[in-house]
Protein backbone atom coordinates (compact mmCIF):
# COMPACT_ATOMS: atom_id res chain seq x y z
CA UNK A 1 0.00 0.00 0.00
CA UNK A 2 1.34 3.42 -0.92
CA UNK A 3 1.27 6.17 1.66
CA UNK A 4 1.26 9.93 1.14
CA UNK A 5 3.64 12.13 3.04
CA UNK A 6 5.07 15.61 2.82
CA UNK A 7 8.75 16.12 2.08
CA UNK A 8 10.90 19.25 2.14
CA UNK A 9 12.23 20.72 -1.07
CA UNK A 10 14.79 23.52 -0.70
CA UNK A 11 13.94 25.31 -3.94
CA UNK A 12 10.27 24.44 -4.36
CA UNK A 13 7.28 25.92 -2.60
CA UNK A 14 5.53 22.62 -1.92
CA UNK A 15 6.30 18.96 -2.50
CA UNK A 16 4.90 15.55 -1.61
CA UNK A 17 5.03 11.88 -2.53
CA UNK A 18 1.88 10.23 -3.89
CA UNK A 19 0.58 7.86 -6.54
CA UNK A 20 0.37 9.20 -10.08
CA UNK A 21 -2.88 10.22 -11.76
CA UNK A 22 -3.51 6.71 -13.14
CA UNK A 23 -3.27 5.13 -9.69
CA UNK A 24 -0.04 3.30 -10.53
CA UNK A 25 2.58 2.59 -7.91
CA UNK A 26 5.34 4.76 -9.41
CA UNK A 27 6.26 7.32 -6.71
CA UNK A 28 5.81 10.91 -7.79
CA UNK A 29 6.68 14.27 -6.27
CA UNK A 30 4.15 17.10 -6.25
CA UNK A 31 5.94 20.31 -7.24
CA UNK A 32 5.00 23.99 -7.19
CA UNK A 33 7.35 26.38 -9.00
CA UNK A 34 7.01 29.44 -11.28
CA UNK A 35 3.30 29.63 -10.46
CA UNK A 36 2.68 26.11 -11.78
CA UNK A 37 1.84 22.85 -10.05
CA UNK A 38 2.56 19.40 -11.44
CA UNK A 39 3.69 15.89 -10.56
CA UNK A 40 7.15 14.56 -11.37
CA UNK A 41 8.53 11.07 -11.41
CA UNK A 42 10.74 10.57 -8.36
CA UNK A 43 13.65 9.98 -10.77
CA UNK A 44 13.68 13.69 -11.64
CA UNK A 45 13.89 17.04 -9.88
CA UNK A 46 13.29 20.67 -10.80
CA UNK A 47 16.27 23.04 -10.81
CA UNK A 48 16.34 26.48 -9.24
CA UNK A 49 13.98 28.77 -11.20
CA UNK A 50 15.31 31.78 -13.09
CA UNK A 51 13.30 34.95 -13.73
CA UNK A 52 14.09 37.19 -16.69
CA UNK A 53 12.48 39.78 -18.96
CA UNK A 54 13.33 39.28 -22.64
CA UNK A 55 14.01 41.94 -25.27
CA UNK A 56 10.27 42.12 -26.08
CA UNK A 57 9.45 42.97 -22.47
CA UNK A 58 7.94 39.52 -21.84
CA UNK A 59 8.36 38.19 -18.31
CA UNK A 60 9.64 34.60 -18.09
CA UNK A 61 10.21 32.10 -15.32
CA UNK A 62 12.28 29.08 -16.37
CA UNK A 63 13.66 25.90 -14.85
CA UNK A 64 15.19 22.60 -15.92
CA UNK A 65 14.01 19.05 -15.32
CA UNK A 66 17.09 17.11 -14.20
CA UNK A 67 17.55 13.35 -13.75
CA UNK A 68 18.49 12.49 -10.17
CA UNK A 69 20.67 9.63 -11.45
CA UNK A 70 21.51 10.34 -15.13
CA UNK A 71 23.45 7.10 -15.61
CA UNK A 72 20.34 5.07 -14.80
CA UNK A 73 18.78 6.05 -18.12
CA UNK A 74 21.82 5.26 -20.23
CA UNK A 75 22.28 1.90 -21.92
CA UNK A 76 26.00 1.53 -22.79
CA UNK A 77 26.94 -0.52 -25.85
CA UNK A 78 30.03 -2.10 -27.33
CA UNK A 79 31.40 -0.69 -30.60
CA UNK A 80 33.52 -2.83 -32.91
CA UNK A 81 36.17 -1.46 -35.27
CA UNK A 82 33.71 -1.73 -38.18
CA UNK A 83 31.26 0.41 -36.20
CA UNK A 84 33.87 3.11 -35.59
CA UNK A 85 34.85 1.95 -32.11
CA UNK A 86 38.35 2.14 -30.69
CA UNK A 87 40.28 -0.04 -28.21
CA UNK A 88 39.67 -1.33 -25.63
CA UNK A 89 36.82 -3.04 -27.47
CA UNK A 90 35.79 -5.16 -24.48
CA UNK A 91 34.75 -2.03 -22.53
CA UNK A 92 31.08 -1.54 -23.43
CA UNK A 93 30.72 2.10 -22.43
CA UNK A 94 29.44 3.80 -25.59
CA UNK A 95 26.33 5.90 -24.93
CA UNK A 96 24.19 7.86 -27.39
CA UNK A 97 24.47 11.59 -26.82
CA UNK A 98 21.46 13.46 -28.23
CA UNK A 99 22.97 16.83 -27.44
CA UNK A 100 22.38 19.42 -24.75
CA UNK A 101 19.86 22.13 -25.55
CA UNK A 102 20.60 25.73 -24.65
CA UNK A 103 16.89 26.18 -23.95
CA UNK A 104 15.54 25.41 -20.47
CA UNK A 105 13.27 22.40 -19.96
CA UNK A 106 10.31 24.60 -18.99
CA UNK A 107 9.59 28.24 -19.87
CA UNK A 108 6.62 29.95 -18.26
CA UNK A 109 5.65 33.17 -20.04
CA UNK A 110 3.16 35.89 -19.13
CA UNK A 111 1.83 36.22 -22.67
CA UNK A 112 -1.38 36.04 -24.70
CA UNK A 113 -1.07 33.73 -27.69
CA UNK A 114 -3.52 35.78 -29.77
CA UNK A 115 -0.84 38.50 -29.80
CA UNK A 116 1.52 36.05 -31.56
CA UNK A 117 4.46 36.37 -29.17
CA UNK A 118 7.79 34.72 -29.91
CA UNK A 119 8.11 31.82 -27.46
CA UNK A 120 11.43 30.24 -28.36
CA UNK A 121 11.46 28.05 -30.41
CA UNK A 122 7.77 28.68 -31.27
CA UNK A 123 6.69 31.65 -33.39
CA UNK A 124 3.49 32.47 -35.25
CA UNK A 125 3.27 33.46 -38.92
CA UNK A 126 1.09 36.23 -40.34
CA UNK A 127 -1.89 33.90 -40.43
CA UNK A 128 -1.46 33.00 -36.77
CA UNK A 129 -0.18 29.47 -37.44
CA UNK A 130 2.58 28.32 -35.11
CA UNK A 131 5.96 27.25 -36.43
CA UNK A 132 9.07 25.73 -34.84
CA UNK A 133 12.47 27.21 -35.70
CA UNK A 134 14.86 24.42 -36.66
CA UNK A 135 12.08 21.96 -37.46
CA UNK A 136 12.25 19.72 -40.55
CA UNK A 137 10.97 21.52 -43.64
CA UNK A 138 7.20 21.45 -43.93
CA UNK A 139 6.75 20.13 -40.40
CA UNK A 140 4.28 22.31 -38.50
CA UNK A 141 3.36 21.78 -34.86
CA UNK A 142 0.07 19.93 -34.51
CA UNK A 143 -2.66 21.49 -32.35
CA UNK A 144 -4.79 19.41 -30.01
CA UNK A 145 -7.04 19.92 -27.00
CA UNK A 146 -6.48 17.97 -23.81
CA UNK A 147 -9.24 16.62 -21.54
CA UNK A 148 -9.47 19.91 -19.65
CA UNK A 149 -9.74 22.04 -22.80
CA UNK A 150 -6.18 23.40 -22.85
CA UNK A 151 -4.76 24.13 -26.31
CA UNK A 152 -1.53 22.22 -26.98
CA UNK A 153 0.89 22.44 -29.91
CA UNK A 154 3.51 19.74 -30.37
CA UNK A 155 6.38 19.42 -32.84
CA UNK A 156 10.04 18.50 -33.28
CA UNK A 157 13.27 20.28 -34.23
CA UNK A 158 16.37 18.77 -35.82
CA UNK A 159 19.39 17.95 -33.65
CA UNK A 160 22.79 16.26 -34.01
CA UNK A 161 23.58 13.01 -32.22
CA UNK A 162 26.83 11.19 -31.48
CA UNK A 163 28.26 8.20 -29.63
CA UNK A 164 30.52 9.00 -26.67
CA UNK A 165 32.36 6.87 -24.13
CA UNK A 166 31.48 7.07 -20.45
CA UNK A 167 34.57 5.34 -19.01
CA UNK A 168 37.48 5.63 -21.46
CA UNK A 169 38.91 9.16 -21.80
CA UNK A 170 40.98 8.99 -24.97
CA UNK A 171 38.71 8.20 -27.91
CA UNK A 172 37.18 9.72 -31.05
CA UNK A 173 33.49 10.64 -31.05
CA UNK A 174 31.34 8.66 -33.51
CA UNK A 175 28.79 10.61 -35.51
CA UNK A 176 25.33 9.07 -35.02
CA UNK A 177 23.55 11.19 -37.61
CA UNK A 178 20.59 13.55 -37.27
CA UNK A 179 18.10 13.35 -34.43
CA UNK A 180 14.97 15.14 -33.31
CA UNK A 181 13.97 16.90 -30.11
CA UNK A 182 10.29 17.28 -29.11
CA UNK A 183 8.80 20.61 -28.00
CA UNK A 184 5.34 21.39 -26.67
CA UNK A 185 3.51 24.71 -26.28
CA UNK A 186 0.61 24.82 -23.80
CA UNK A 187 -1.87 27.68 -23.34
CA UNK A 188 -2.42 27.15 -19.63
CA UNK A 189 -4.50 30.33 -19.14
CA UNK A 190 -5.49 33.29 -21.35
CA UNK A 191 -2.32 35.13 -20.27
CA UNK A 192 -0.02 32.22 -19.35
CA UNK A 193 1.85 30.07 -21.88
CA UNK A 194 4.26 27.22 -21.14
CA UNK A 195 6.96 25.89 -23.48
CA UNK A 196 8.32 22.38 -22.76
CA UNK A 197 11.70 21.31 -24.11
CA UNK A 198 11.16 17.56 -23.69
CA UNK A 199 14.50 16.24 -24.93
CA UNK A 200 15.33 13.26 -22.73
CA UNK A 201 12.93 13.66 -19.81
CA UNK A 202 9.62 14.23 -21.62
CA UNK A 203 9.64 11.24 -23.96
CA UNK A 204 8.88 8.55 -21.41
CA UNK A 205 6.41 7.97 -18.58
CA UNK A 206 7.94 10.87 -16.64
CA UNK A 207 6.79 13.24 -19.39
CA UNK A 208 3.28 11.77 -19.38
CA UNK A 209 3.02 12.26 -15.62
CA UNK A 210 4.22 15.86 -15.92
CA UNK A 211 1.93 16.87 -18.80
CA UNK A 212 -1.21 15.20 -17.44
CA UNK A 213 -0.87 16.96 -14.07
CA UNK A 214 0.31 20.39 -15.28
CA UNK A 215 -1.91 23.23 -14.05
CA UNK A 216 -1.85 26.73 -12.59
CA UNK A 217 -0.69 26.76 -8.99
CA UNK A 218 -2.33 28.28 -5.95
CA UNK A 219 0.45 30.86 -5.56
CA UNK A 220 -0.42 33.20 -8.42
CA UNK A 221 2.25 35.63 -7.16
CA UNK A 222 4.91 33.15 -8.32
CA UNK A 223 3.89 33.53 -11.98
CA UNK A 224 6.24 35.67 -14.08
Amino acid sequence: MNSCRTVAFALIVAAGISCNARGESMPVVHVAVCGLEFDMSFDYRASRPTRVTNSDGMRLCTFNVVAVRPDRFRQPECKTKDEGGQPPYHVCDWVLDRGVSSRPSVQVARARLENRPHLDPFSADEEGRWRLSGSPEGNRPTETLDSSGKSIWHGEISTSTSWRRSQIRNYSIIDAGPGRAPYTLVQLAPDVAVVLNELGWGENQAGEIFRSSLRLGKRKQDLP
